[in-house]
């Protein structure tokens, strides 16, 4: 049976997943950050925690869905983010994660007839989710080393995080776009103020800019230490280059090494600067969709950003 988790479910999958995903946190320094993250108002208001049991109730594994606002060709609709698949070690290998998204992605279009479509960030490579009907988006990642420079690039407006929901970006491209919204960059946020404070880490004081041409969001992710854009919109490759190296200047100012944009399509054509390292990504973070919707093709969806991440 396909089953909602309760508030005692649920905890007792974050005593099972800490070694999956807690990494660079005690035991408790993780169930903390998986409470903190379902308080924010982005997970109170899309999150749903699934189960997949027998028939006596026995839970055989469990995943998570998050809420998008997303439009298709002018149609407003929803994409769900799938997260935090896992099945014990002791109940791996027979089937049940697979059972689990085959009935969830059955269920999704019941539950919500604006359901467009079902996306994932694998860790763990393509082939077992293409299984279940998903489509990989072929991606790459730049990054650049921090730099340590003045904050001030050309005319852009600095912002703290109580003002980046003025930086969100309003023109992605494709004919399935995705928005990012103010509670998932808070949400992404909240990550970064529990890593913050759990590793002992000062936290950036800008976390955006923005002028007439151009908007950039970031957080740090201090756990592999460096500064992720969460969204980069320019028109012109003059705005790029100096949210770009605005973004470089506060990773050094917060001690970080680096910066990591999952490159989206901009305004103009864009090649890599000598000074940008270029990694495509295949079993880190790796993009795929499942249509919901038949007119939706996986190409459909052209911008990734990074604060659709779950």
């Amino acid at each position: 049976m396909l089953v909602l988790a309760n508030e005692r479910e649920k905890a007792q999958r974050d005593v099972l997943t800490y070694a999956a995903w807690g990494d660079g946190l005690t035991p408790q320094g993780y169930l903390t950050r998986e409470m903190r993250l379902r308080r924010t108002i982005y997970a109170r208001r899309g999150m749903h925690t699934w189960l997949w049991t027998d028939k006596s109730g026995g839970i055989l594994s469990s995943c998570e869905t998050y809420r998008m606002a997303s439009n298709h060709k002018g149609k407003p609709g929803h994409v769900y983010g799938i997260a935090s698949v896992f099945t014990e070690e002791k109940l791996r290998g027979q089937g049940h994660a697979a059972r689990l998204l085959e009935k969830l992605l059955e269920h999704l279009p019941r539950l919500d007839a604006q359901a467009q479509a079902a996306i994932l960030y694998s860790e763990i490579g393509e082939n077992f989710y293409l299984k279940s009907g998903f489509s990989k988006i072929v991606c790459e990642d730049w990054i650049w080393d921090a730099k340590d420079q003045a904050l001030e690039q050309g005319n852009l407006e600095l912002l703290d995080e109580s003002q980046v929901h003025q930086a969100l970006p309003q023109k992605p491209a494709g004919a399935l776009q995705v928005f990012p919204t103010s509670e998932q960059i808070d949400w992404q946020l909240e990550r970064e103020r529990i890593y913050s404070l759990q590793l002992g880490r000062v936290r950036p004081s800008i976390h955006g800019a923005r002028n007439k041409e151009g908007r950039a969001i970031w957080r740090a992710q201090f756990r592999t230490n460096e500064l992720g854009i969460l969204a980069l919109e320019a028109e012109t490759f003059e705005a790029a280059a100096m949210l770009i190296e605005c973004a470089r200047a506060v990773a050094a100012r917060a001690g970080l090494k680096t910066v990591r944009w999952w490159k989206t399509p901009l305004a103009f054509d864009l090649t890599p600067p000598d000074e940008v390292r270029v990694e495509m990504r295949e079993d880190r973070d790796l993009p795929m969709i499942r249509p919901i919707k038949k007119d939706i093709a996986p190409e459909d969806w052209q911008t990734v950003y990074r604060a659709l991440w779950v």
